[in-house]
């Protein structure tokens, strides 16, 4: 029998940070630096984990609320190539700042 911990805010930071580093990879066609202050990495690692099931909603929480906002602003012309876009947490909700 193995018994598993619960992973802590930690852990689930630096899952945080390994997926942003995959998005970022993809980003770098396009020269466009993503970053996320540290309140906004502790709100993705608070929003995205569910006891339950772990860091596995993490992927898709990274998905729906930095990946798909960015391509909106990326398509509207907010975010051109060679620019830099950071996420903040404002008024408990992530913000894209250009």
């Amino acid at each position: 029998t193995i018994l598993f911990q619960p992973l802590g805010v930690e852990q689930i930071t630096h899952i945080v940070d390994l997926l942003l580093a995959d998005i970022q990879k993809r980003l770098d066609d396009r020269s466009i630096t993503l970053t996320l202050t540290d309140a906004a990495k502790r709100h993705v690692a608070e929003a995205g984990y569910d006891p339950v099931y772990g860091a596995r909603p993490l992927k898709r929480y990274l998905q729906h609320e930095i990946e798909t906002r960015l391509g909106r602003a990326i398509i509207a012309g907010d975010v051109a190539e060679g620019s830099s876009a950071k996420f903040d947490v404002v008024d408990d909700r992530l913000e894209l700042l250009v």
